[in-house]
């Protein structure tokens, strides 16, 4: 199963979804996303500590336990064209489309609280199955 960066942040911020995110951090299936996952995160994170939402020590903690834990990160490198093929096919930036491109070369279900995205997914007709946290 393919992450993104929306379920993944919710591991550690307390907010809408949170639970099923962290149900899928329970569960038995391997978890996979490209390397792009953790400069996202990170931001994401930092912008939670900008906002007063998240302590920057637990954003720290949060990264390291992301970069150490459970899910597999594979190098972007190899994914960028068909990354930047798909964002041109279906609209959307080449960041998300990493994550697309990904599910589609492992055959796995796209798994994200980004509903812009799976719509965007949905709508493009592609041969990638997306889920969303709700």
């Amino acid at each position: 199963m393919v992450v993104d960066s929306s379920v993944v942040v919710k591991w550690f911020v307390d907010e809408p979804e949170r639970s099923a995110a962290l149900d899928l951090l329970r569960a038995e299936q391997p978890l996979v996303a490209p390397d792009l996952l953790l400069i996202e995160v990170a931001q994401t994170l930092r912008r939670k500590v900008g906002e007063g939402r998240l302590p920057g020590p637990a954003a720290t903690a949060a990264l390291t336990e992301v970069m150490d834990g459970p899910v597999e990160l594979v190098p972007t490198a190899p994914l960028s064209l068909r990354a930047m093929r798909l964002a041109d096919r279906a609209g959307g930036s080449v960041y998300d489309a990493c994550f697309v491109a990904l599910a589609e070369e492992r055959g796995a279900p796209l798994v994200t609280a980004d509903e812009r995205l799976a719509r965007t997914v949905r709508m493009s007709g592609l041969d990638v199955e997306v889920r969303t946290l709700r």
